[in-house]
């Protein structure tokens, strides 16, 4: 197993939002590129404790998981340790599969407060709604801003993302996102 896959079994179907300073509400859509992909094998060796167990209890039954049903992303690039300790795991359904270089939009679960747990309550997995970008068909309407290589703390842009609602946030958790219908930006 790799170490990634190791530690993801830990830690990686926590959702993103349950990791960031000021949390986004469930269902908010964040951009990710797809830095590895998990193999059937380890998310079965997982077992019901792991992440296998994570899928099982959000719904997803064994036929819904196959090779790459779990993927990494980040939110962050490209050099230092920023980008490790930003990659998080989200579960990609059997309609579309991603590749490393993808630009992934993931809609961001929730995790289980311990009253909830103690109810029986689970978490809720970030999950893969479209791959909306690859940079292995590079055509430049997504890129890493700000465009100097040299700084590690990017954060996706595309050009299509103001013209679609996404919003940017500055601060400890920077990037773009798009809350669902339902939310409003101050929460209400």
């Amino acid at each position: 197993m790799t170490r990634s896959i190791t530690l993801f079994i830990l830690l990686a179907l926590i959702p993103l939002c349950a990791l960031a300073a000021k949390p986004h509400p469930p269902g908010t859509l964040i951009l990710a590129m797809v830095v590895e992909v998990s193999k059937l094998e380890d998310i079965l060796a997982s077992g019901e404790d792991g992440m296998l167990g994570l899928l099982h209890a959000n719904g997803i039954t064994d036929d819904e998981v196959s090779d790459g049903s779990i993927a990494f992303g980040i939110v962050y690039c490209c050099n230092g340790k920023i980008s490790r300790d930003t990659a998080f795991g989200f579960y990609v359904p059997t309609d579309f599969r991603v590749a490393v270089g993808d630009v992934v939009e993931i809609s961001l679960g929730r995790a289980a407060s311990k009253k909830e747990r103690r109810r029986g309550e689970t978490t809720v997995i970030n999950r893969a709604t479209r791959v909306r970008y690859s940079f292995e068909k590079d055509d430049g309407s997504c890129f890493w801003d700000p465009d100097d290589d040299r700084m590690w703390t990017r954060v996706l842009n595309c050009d299509w993302m103001q013209e679609e609602g996404w919003q940017y946030r500055g601060g400890l958790s920077e990037g773009w996102y798009k809350l669902p219908a339902a939310v409003t930006p101050d929460g209400s």
